[in-house]
């Protein structure tokens, strides 16, 4: 079964065959690449071939730290084990497909960063946030409106630790997260996202 550890092969391949399989159902001429290719698939547009690199999970996890809790699916842009990506000349699209819930989103090669993350859109409108039952979108828009406040302030206020506070805010409080302060989510980056991509 694909859910047994060790089967990062099969998961992976199971997502390049769903994602074909979802272009086709929306219109798309797709074919496989071959095996040891940068790009998993090739797309074409009727103007253009689009290579396509796809990136799988087997479901969201949950990830903790000091302060919330959060669950995602995480992919990591890289080409193999070891391998950091560091150039996007080979790929025009990242396809990123969690197997367990059949989501798929789509983002274009471009600055891609080394790792991304998903939210589902019920986790990011019902985040659980600090551990004191604060939602982080509340102290986000407490010190912006209390901006003269000090981190040992904010500390005592909220309960979480001066470190914590000094490393995420930034800029006049805007804090440093992009996954708690502006989550992705995979509806969000769907098929009207990939046929931005192709017409842009």
């Amino acid at each position: 079964m694909l859910y047994n550890k060790g089967n990062e092969l099969k998961v992976g391949i199971a997502g390049e065959y769903y994602a074909m399989y979802y272009l086709t159902l929306n219109g798309f001429d797709v074919a496989k690449t071959e095996q040891g290719s940068h790009s998993d698939i090739f797309l074409d547009s009727g103007s253009r071939i689009f290579r396509i690199q796809v990136k799988t999970t087997l479901k969201y996890r949950e990830i903790k730290n000091k302060n919330f809790i959060y669950n995602v699916c995480r992919f990591g842009n890289r080409f193999g084990k070891g391998q950091a990506r560091t150039s996007y000349n080979n790929i025009d699209i990242f396809c990123y497909v969690c197997l367990e819930t059949k989501e798929i989103a789509f983002i274009s090669g471009n600055n891609i960063p080394q790792c991304i993350e998903f939210m589902s859109e019920q986790e990011r409108n019902n985040r659980k946030k600090y551990k004191i039952g604060l939602h982080l979108d509340e102290m986000v828009k407490y010190y912006k409106n209390n901006n003269k406040l000090t981190p040992t302030e904010l500390s005592k206020m909220f309960d979480v630790p001066v470190s914590s506070v000094r490393s995420r805010i930034k800029n006049g409080g805007i804090f440093t997260s992009d996954l708690a302060d502006n989550p992705k989510t995979f509806s969000e980056y769907g098929i009207e996202n990939l046929r931005k991509i192709i017409m842009h």
